[in-house]
């Protein structure tokens, strides 16, 4: 969802559709996944955007300044092991953001009149010197794009991740080459990042869209009263007072715009009048 935000430099107005992921019970969802399976560079991803979010999120609240230690040895890892060196957070995300660049975008500056819509960073990576940070970037950006056409590739390996470890791999000294585990310290770092989203994409303007049926058929959620709806904009508003049920961190300041709709009312056994309906007497 944030490279959709990120990258498509949505404004005011816009819709984000089917915004599950910021608004799921992190810990019932970690519960009933138990384990992840992804693709190595998938997760070292994951990892340099979760770093990302709690650095902006340390000017707010201290809580997880502990965990912050923890993905940059994971990033640390997972980097050396892909890239045959320890790349910085803050290097890899920066090359995360080039992702919405048009990858040949110097072959294209003289063939369209908005080359900027088309890259926005085109005019730094054409005039940037090699010791910049977007250079240093570009080549991790470069590799990544290389990495898409080779199945052998160590970014395409597929690991797992544990969701629920015990204490012995929570504990465990080292970091298995195909495995990973996700602490108690990261799924409250999660929780807390999806209500920083939620006040950033409420402040920007942005609308989510909400189709409540369709989650429940393909959403993994058991009842309509578990959607992430109530999070975003609760049916009582104290439940958004600092520390309270939906704002345990006080990050957020109001509700999040919302919009309910079917999906594709021809697979969806629903209508518009019966989403409201549903959404109302739950």
């Amino acid at each position: 969802m944030d490279e959709a935000v990120e990258f498509c430099q949505l404004i005011e107005g816009d819709r984000i559709g089917h915004g599950l992921a910021l608004g799921v019970d992190v810990t019932q969802w970690a519960s009933r996944q138990r384990r992840a399976y992804l693709t190595a560079g998938q997760h070292l991803d994951n990892l340099v955007w979760a770093y990302y979010q709690a650095v902006q999120l340390s000017q707010h609240t201290v809580e997880h300044m502990p965990v912050m230690h923890e993905l940059r040895d994971k990033i640390h890892h997972w980097s050396q092991k892909l890239h045959n060196k320890i790349s910085t957070p803050n290097q890899l995300y920066k090359a995360w953001h080039l992702r919405r660049n048009w990858p040949d975008y110097d072959a294209m500056r003289s063939e369209v009149s908005s080359f900027s819509e088309w890259a926005p960073d085109g005019e730094s990576l054409l005039t940037g010197s090699e010791e910049d940070a977007i250079a240093k970037a570009k080549i991790l950006w470069m590799r990544y794009l290389d990495s898409g056409l080779d199945e052998n590739s160590p970014f395409n390996r597929v690991i797992s991740v544990n969701c629920q470890p015990d204490a012995d791999e929570i504990f465990a000294s080292s970091l298995h080459s195909d495995a990973d585990t996700l602490s108690p310290g990261e799924l409250r770092l999660y929780e807390a990042i999806q209500d920083f989203l939620m006040e950033k994409y409420s402040r920007l303007g942005l609308v989510i869209e909400v189709c409540p049926t369709s989650n429940i058929y393909i959403g993994r959620f058991e009842k309509y009263h578990e959607h992430p709806l109530f999070r975003w904009n609760p049916p009582q508003p104290e439940w958004l007072k600092p520390g309270e049920k939906f704002n345990r961190y006080g990050l957020r300041s109001g509700p999040l715009a919302v919009c309910i709709n079917t999906d594709d009312s021809a697979l969806m056994p629903t209508t518009i009048a019966n989403e409201h309906r549903v959404m109302r007497e739950t």
